[in-house]
């Protein structure tokens, strides 16, 4: 409602239309006034129309003229009750025509409102769901940050794990290189002290071929002078026997000596053939602290390999 519009001002404005030959309107009136809402104008108007007659019949009292004759008093009453009646009609009419536009135009504005409430009601509810959309992404947000966090610790931890493990392997690298490095060492004087037993097991065998070889021509050389000489005495036969088991126990003796070289040199061996699985050991070792680091110790398992095949 529009404040300073009263009773009196619709009134006036109503009066001021009709003595301007229109007909008293709401929108007429809203223009006359520059103001009021169309509730309020209608309300007014409807005062006004109601005290219409009264003011037509008061004006009609002061119209009478007093002193004037009867029979001209009687056309002019005729008259004026005649343009009354014929303004009554007119206003009806136009009342009439009024009151179906209001109708209209309220019927319209109901309209209007109950689609504003409709609308303001499923504004109401879209916010509300907003709201709780916007609670649900709050509370996602803080789980995805939460989750975020952990992610981040889990991440140091395993770069510090990774930064221990490269330690490790690094220590494990060396580690290898220096029982690779011995290993080798030990596989070189492995195969020197072999060869060494080897030449000297050879040389035993040779000298032990040779005094059986003596050993044979000095009793090829005995038996044909114990056939030469059949009557000589018994004693340089006996002292032949002599020498001959002398010489037979000369011959085991050497011949256990080469079993002792042997005997060694096959310890050797084994020593060596273990030394040659070391690296292959290292080298599982190595794999399984570092699955994705492929180091190849191969060549110093075949120069053990040949090593032990000289």
């Amino acid at each position: 409602m529009a404040k300073g519009v009263t009773e009196n001002d619709v009134h006036a404005a109503a009066d001021a239309i009709l003595a301007g030959g229109d007909r008293p309107t709401v929108e007429r009136i809203r223009a006359h006034l520059g103001t009021g809402s169309p509730n309020t104008v209608t309300r007014w108007l409807e005062t006004w129309w109601r005290a219409i007659g009264g003011r037509l019949a008061a004006q009609q009292e002061r119209l009478t003229w007093p002193g004037a004759p009867s029979d001209v008093a009687v056309a002019a009453s005729r008259l004026w009750e005649l343009a009354l009646l014929r303004a009554d009609a007119n206003a009806e009419a136009r009342l009439g025509d009024e009151r179906i536009a209001l109708q209209g135009a309220y019927a319209a504005i109901t309209e209007r409102e109950s689609i504003a409430q409709m609308q303001v009601q499923a504004a109401f509810e879209e916010q509300s769901q907003a709201q709780e959309a916007l609670k649900a992404s709050e509370m996602r947000l803080a789980d995805l940050q939460r989750l975020l966090e952990q992610q981040a610790a889990r991440i140091r931890d395993l770069q510090n794990e990774r930064g221990e493990a490269q330690t490790r392997l690094a220590a494990l690298e060396a580690e290898v290189a220096r029982i690779r490095a011995q290993g080798d060492a030990a596989a070189t004087a492995f195969a020197i002290e072999r060869d060494t037993l080897l030449q000297q097991l050879r040389g035993n065998e040779e000298r032990a071929a040779m005094e059986i070889d003596r050993a044979r021509q000095t009793s090829k050389r005995l038996q044909a002078e114990a056939k030469a000489q059949a009557g000589q005495q018994q004693a340089d036969l006996a002292a032949a026997r002599q020498d001959n088991d002398a010489l037979k126990r000369e011959l085991q003796g050497t011949q256990r000596e080469g079993d002792v070289q042997r005997a060694r040199a096959d310890a050797l061996e084994q020593q060596l053939a273990r030394f040659a699985d070391l690296p292959a050991q290292l080298e599982a070792t190595l794999n399984r602290a570092r699955p994705n680091t492929a180091v190849t110790l191969a060549a110093p398992r075949a120069r053990a390999k040949r090593g032990g095949r000289k």
